[in-house]
């Protein structure tokens, strides 16, 4: 409400992918609303999993790139679905924060359609 309704500079809006790329085994997806630069708590970067089509989703490696920038590493060309905090327990498995400490929002990322799957 304050940035929205006053007109103050305060950040409001947690870090979302707004971009994806592949290359070499890598995905990079690119974020909005990531203050002076993502961050993550703990020893390593958590909450990433994907899927090919047909397949059960696995977590990911991942790691923060750039300020606005995570990649997720070891990808197939064929991935399909790139899912974010998707656990009724992400709390305990997702670390990605914007530097002014909003976590980032839950998200699945349809990579390439897999017809009825």
């Amino acid at each position: 409400a304050l940035s929205e309704s006053y007109g103050k500079d305060v950040a409001w809006q947690s870090p979302v992918p707004v971009d994806s790329s592949f290359s070499d085994e890598n995905l990079i997806l690119t974020y909005a609303h990531y203050g002076k630069g993502l961050q993550f708590t703990g020893e390593r970067l958590l909450g990433f999993e994907v899927a090919v089509c047909g397949a059960e989703f696995n977590f990911s490696e991942a790691e923060i790139v750039a300020a606005n920038q995570v990649r997720l590493m070891g990808i197939p060309e064929n991935v399909a679905t790139v899912r974010y905090a998707y656990k009724p327990y992400a709390r305990e498995t997702s670390n990605l924060f914007s530097s002014n400490g909003l976590p980032a929002a839950p998200v699945i990322v349809n990579i390439q359609d897999c017809g009825d799957w």
